[in-house]
């Protein structure tokens, strides 16, 4: 079962990590939106960075379920007018996750 937890930066969530990847920097009026995942023992959490301060962070069990994830937001805040500020360090996935979807099996029937 995934999880879907979301949480406020802590003191410890705001310690630097070498794990970390960026998966895509947005801009619009000034403001920065920045997404990272960094690998956990069960998973893995998405780090959602404003204007490069941790302001939240979401746990999901899959990796690949968190880049889709992270990459239908990314498509959602471009549509929102939000401009893609780098180039993607991973590439963007080709199916995006069904909505209520909580494991890539979810997704595809299983």
């Amino acid at each position: 079962m995934a999880s879907d937890r979301v949480s406020s930066p802590s003191t410890t969530q705001l310690a630097q990590s070498v794990d970390r990847l960026r998966l895509w920097i947005l801009r619009r009026d000034g403001q920065s939106f920045e997404m990272e995942l960094s690998p956990e023992v069960d998973g893995c959490e998405l780090r959602f960075l404003s204007n490069g301060q941790l302001f939240a962070s979401q746990f999901r069990d899959s990796s690949a379920l968190a880049i889709r994830w992270a990459y239908v937001l990314c498509d959602d805040l471009i549509a929102d007018g939000w401009i893609e500020a780098c180039e993607p360090s991973q590439p963007r996935p080709t199916a995006k996750p069904t909505p209520g979807a909580t494991s890539l099996n979810d997704e595809h029937g299983d």
